[in-house]
């Protein structure tokens, strides 16, 4: 009897000391920022759908574009918009502006020498 409790008090302690010992070594969270990366293109929906089927893609990016700000260290400062061709990302938060969001923005294509040598930091 004593034998079989000190081999659960051991397995405790074992079990204890492993999760102390994960919980040390876990990865903390990121303090980089707000970003949104889908591998969905609601903005492409929000501009290319009927009105009534587009509602909840232009809800999503309205969604993300407000979150992403609140984060920012000055919400005041221009949204970087890095997408080309069709500008669906723009037309997306054209159409927040148009229900009287204020969303200031710079669109810059991603594959130009424009971002090459654009500063990404949170002053500009």
């Amino acid at each position: 009897m004593r034998a079989a409790r000190r081999h659960v008090r051991r397995r405790q302690l074992i079990g204890g000391i492993a999760l102390l010992a994960s919980l040390a070594v876990s990865p903390s969270a990121a303090q980089a920022g707000r970003l949104i990366v889908t591998g969905h293109d609601a903005d492409g929906h929000c501009m290319r759908e009927e009105m009534a089927a587009r509602a909840s893609s232009c809800a999503f990016v309205a969604t993300g574009v407000n979150w992403v700000r609140a984060g920012a260290p000055d919400p005041t400062k221009p949204v970087l918009i890095l997408d080309r061709g069709a500008l669906d990302l723009q037309k997306s938060v054209d159409v927040m502006v148009a229900a009287g969001a204020t969303v200031p923005y710079e669109v810059v294509d991603p594959r130009s020498a424009a971002f090459a040598a654009l500063p990404i930091d949170t002053a500009t």
